[in-house]
């Protein structure tokens, strides 16, 4: 999670293996067994809670204290899985369409050119 700014907004990011962290990065870690795609979800739900909870003047942070007060719940491996699958397909579709629209505006782009040039 990252956030830099004077409005306490955050991001959430999944990353395996190396990146570079620089200010205001919180970088979480499960201790239990479950998804970190629910988790990034579910803390993605918390993030006006935590931009509200944000200390600081000039420039917004959170404290361990902070997100050790968030509670997170955690379903059955089976039920995770499922989330997932979900997860990856709703990405899958929302991929596709987003191609079909640029592509319909690229179109669009063309015929307005090529009638009101």
């Amino acid at each position: 999670m990252a956030g830099n700014n004077a409005a306490g907004k955050y991001d959430v990011k999944y990353y395996a293996g190396k990146f570079n962290a620089y200010q205001r990065t919180y970088v979480l870690s499960l201790k239990e067994n479950w998804s970190y795609r629910l988790f990034q979800y579910q803390l993605e739900d918390k993030l006006e809670y935590l931009q509200q909870q944000s200390l600081g003047g000039l420039t917004k942070y959170l404290t361990l204290k902070i997100l050790g007060e968030l509670e997170f719940v955690i379903p059955p491996e089976e039920l995770q899985s499922e989330f997932e699958i979900f997860v990856t397909q709703v990405t899958k579709s929302k991929v596709a369409v987003q191609k079909a629209l640029d592509e319909t505006q690229i179109l669009f782009d063309s015929l307005m050119q090529e009638y009101f040039g």
